[in-house]
């Protein structure tokens, strides 16, 4: 008997320990909830490398006006003209591997030939298509990459010496080709004229065909290799070779996702803008420094200064 209550008396003892427990934990969560939380001094953006670059060079065209002329601007463009040049060239043959590759997953149901390649030619073919695609991803991506860059330079140079905004436009129609400049749609010239019932429909559905198109084009040229890669993964037409060559497009493609997520498409970065300002502050004004994280820590918001 003397056991069973020993037994209880522990046990109601290990309870109130933990009924205390919890009771001053929900105490700490509403003291917590209560008081002002304490923002981050820092932020995170998304930017991509491309909006970094242009914001780069518009500071240096500021800081520089000397050094930059006309003369400079002309050279960048022509190199542009040339490089865009030399891209759509690779992107030709890029979409030809791609329709062999095409030609080789339909080999079944066809009887033409490409080129003087026949579907069942191609489909023999397709680790050596998935190689040469691969390989002319990659130097399209170089040439993108340098192409974006002188654009990039332009488009800083576009900003800084056109006034105003609205001038803008016309002088990026100047140096920016037919994938830059797609998207761009002016309202009527005067501006008491805006977009009716009748024409805001019309203009969804532009946009919602030209997603759709660009939904296609994309799947031709992201799912078809794609595909193929697989094949050749699970019916290695030339053993160890193929598979090497599955490997390396594997790696291709991953570089070309990581280069269009960098510098298209954009990636967190941390601002620190805030903290150097407060650095400057600490160092400027030592009693106003103290100030302000006073009233951070009191309001929960960061100061204006």
């Amino acid at each position: 008997m003397k056991l069973i209550q020993r037994t209880i008396y522990a046990l109601r003892r290990h309870v109130e320990q933990i009924v205390d427990g919890v009771t001053g934990l929900l105490g700490q969560m509403r003291e917590r909830l209560r008081s002002p939380s304490q923002p981050s001094l820092t932020s995170v953006k998304w930017l991509s490398s491309r909006t970094i670059r242009q914001e780069y060079f518009t500071d240096q065209f500021e800081n520089n006006p000397e050094v930059f002329d006309k003369e400079f601007a002309s050279t960048v463009d022509r190199k542009r003209e040339e490089a865009e040049k030399q891209f759509w060239k690779v992107a030709l043959v890029q979409i030809t591997i791609t329709g062999l590759m095409l030609l080789a997953l339909v080999k079944a149901t066809v009887n033409f030939s490409i080129l003087g390649i026949s579907a069942s030619d191609a489909y023999k073919l397709r680790d050596f298509l998935l190689f040469c695609q691969a390989a002319v991803v990659s130097w399209s991506i170089v040439l993108q990459q340098y192409h974006h860059k002188l654009e990039d330079i332009l488009a800083a140079w576009v900003k800084h010496n056109t006034q105003p905004d609205e001038a803008r436009l016309p002088m990026l129609l100047r140096y920016f080709g037919p994938l830059e400049t797609f998207n761009i749609n002016i309202l009527p010239y005067r501006r008491n004229q805006f977009h009716n019932p009748a024409t805001k429909s019309v203009f969804r559905i532009y946009g919602t065909l030209r997603f759709l198109s660009a939904i296609g084009f994309a799947s031709f040229t992201m799912l078809t290799p794609l595909i193929v890669a697989i094949s050749v993964y699970r019916d290695p037409p030339n053993g160890w070779f193929s598979l090497t060559v599955v490997a390396y497009w594997t790696v291709v493609a991953l570089f070309a996702v990581a280069s269009a997520a960098i510098n298209v498409f954009g990636v967190p970065y941390t601002d620190y803008s805030y903290v150097m300002k407060l650095a400057e502050l600490q160092k400027s004004d030592a009693a106003s420094h103290r100030r302000v994280l006073a009233e951070i820590k009191r309001t929960g918001q960061l100061a204006d200064f």
